[in-house]
């Protein structure tokens, strides 16, 4: 092998040498990657979910009436919620599926949390 330099360090009166090659290689963190187009969800959809701080999906279970009323809160919607509560009509029902507009929410009857992911999922978000 061809060295490029040889280093010499103390530690803790060891003394180390470091040899550095003098050829270069190509790892996987400097191969160029393709310009790959991306098409986000928002520039195909006419709604957005925004993601939490945490990267995860906006999907809450909320338990009322002590505990005899369960329900699924999808959160930080953006854009056409109506197309949303739509798409979401045909997997649930519409009589289980109710808009929030105060805070641009959507409330599912029942404990769908995992459906609801994959549905969203899915669509890109």
């Amino acid at each position: 092998m061809l060295f490029n330099s040889i280093k010499h360090s103390s530690i803790n009166g060891n003394s180390l040498i470091f040899k550095t090659l003098a050829k270069s290689r190509n790892f996987s963190s400097t191969i160029k990657c393709q310009n790959i187009n991306l098409v986000t969800p928002k520039d195909q959809l006419p709604y957005f979910i925004q993601r939490t701080q945490f990267k995860s999906l906006p999907i809450y279970t909320e338990f009322r009436n002590n505990g005899s009323r369960k329900l699924t809160m999808i959160r930080k919607v953006e854009g056409n919620i109506s197309l949303l509560k739509s798409e979401l009509d045909k997997i649930f029902g519409s009589e289980n599926v109710v808009i929030k507009k105060i805070n641009n929410s959507i409330v599912i009857k029942g404990i769908c949390v995992r459906e609801v992911r994959q549905f969203l999922t899915k669509k890109g978000f």
